[in-house]
């Protein structure tokens, strides 16, 4: 009987270690950088005219609602 090694060679794609998965992230975290920038310039801005004028429509708070 001759058994086909390459199916029992091919690892699971759900068990990779930290670090080794072949996964390219620099745009991911190009995007995340970028997002993040924007906040904290935004943050700046508000803070530079004094603080909040009205609430932010793009901002959802819940309080209370778990």
């Amino acid at each position: 009987m001759v058994v086909n090694d390459r199916i029992f060679n091919t690892g699971s794609p759900y068990n990779v270690p930290a670090g080794q998965g072949s996964a390219n992230l620099d745009k991911l975290i190009a995007h995340y950088e970028r997002k993040n920038a924007e906040e904290e310039n935004r943050k700046v801005r508000i803070m530079r005219e004094g603080g909040p004028k009205e609430p932010d429509p793009n901002v959802i708070v819940r309080r209370g609602t778990y």
